[in-house]
């Protein structure tokens, strides 16, 4: 049985599919498009990597928050991962790339 903290944490669930998608998409985009706009804060490899992974987790803050909030962990997850396969050329030779087959399986 879940406790009553864990039923507080989960959003209601009268929330249709059409605005579940309609988020997903628009958490994608909104989530891929943060993360390219901020390549040059955290992508640099000669940065610390503490502070490229405290900026990196404002990112996923700012973007993934209203997703998690309205739609619950699995959504803001979802949208993580996605947003990740949002590139113009895909690397089909890695098995961690959402692009690649073994993911739809």
């Amino acid at each position: 049985m879940l406790g009553e903290a864990a039923k507080k944490e989960r959003p209601p669930r009268n929330v249709g599919v059409t605005e579940f998608v309609t988020d997903l998409e628009h958490c994608i985009r909104t989530h891929a498009l943060r993360l390219a706009e901020t390549f040059p804060q955290w992508g640099d490899k000669c940065g610390a990597v503490t502070t490229k992974v405290d900026f990196q987790a404002l990112v996923y803050e700012e973007t993934l928050s209203p997703m998690m909030q309205k739609h619950g962990y699995t959504s803001a997850l979802w949208c993580a991962m996605y947003s990740l396969g949002m590139v113009p050329i895909v690397d089909t030779s890695q098995p961690n790339n959402l692009n690649f087959d073994i993911w739809h399986k």
